[in-house]
């Protein structure tokens, strides 16, 4: 996951833009427009279990309420969290588009996109810079803040998803206490 000191450092930059001269810097801002909740779960296991009516043939009620508590999860909590990381990479974004200058990106996107054979990865992507056009401390202000807010809520994401594992892995041990599966190699 992304070192949250690059979420920092963009607040840095924004709100002391003068001191960069106007320009967001690539080294934190690449990485940090790179983020994103990156595991979105589907359950259709349970979710066929639950519709065929076939949940209710698992003798062991501890093992039924886990499944009950991990998917009310995952539909509840955890997906709040993923939404609200992707509600706050499109603050970021939008503010972006609002007050830079994306002439160097477009430039950078273009070299990327050449290169997307050869299994591009974040670490070796083009940088970009991104001149900030508005000067207003109010504006850059609300652009610094969008990072912090990023950062929040990749920090919630980030315990929901612990949350969602700590709950599966919990599943899994009493299914396998029950019925000794057999791990297949």
């Amino acid at each position: 996951m992304l070192s949250l000191l690059a979420f920092d450092s963009c607040y840095v930059n924004a709100k002391e833009a003068p001191r960069y001269h106007y320009i967001l810097q690539a080294r934190w801002n690449t990485p940090v427009n790179e983020v994103g909740p990156g595991y979105k779960p589907t359950l259709p296991t349970i979710g066929q279990l639950k519709s065929s009516g076939n949940l209710r043939l698992l003798e062991d009620k501890d093992i039924v309420k886990k499944i009950v508590e991990y998917e009310s999860f995952i539909y509840g909590d955890y997906m709040g969290h993923y939404a609200d990381v992707k509600d706050a990479a499109k603050q970021v974004y939008g503010l972006e588009d609002e007050l830079c200058d994306y002439g160097d990106f477009l430039a950078k996107i273009d070299s990327n996109m050449r290169n997307v054979a050869g299994k591009l990865t974040v670490e070796s992507s083009a940088l970009y810079d991104m001149p900030i056009l508005v000067k207003d401390a109010a504006r850059l202000n609300t652009l610094a803040n969008s990072f912090v807010n990023f950062k929040a809520n990749n920090y919630g994401y980030t315990t929901a998803l612990n949350n969602a594992l700590k709950i599966a892995t919990e599943l899994l041990i009493l299914i396998d206490n029950k019925y000794q599966i057999e791990k297949q190699e």
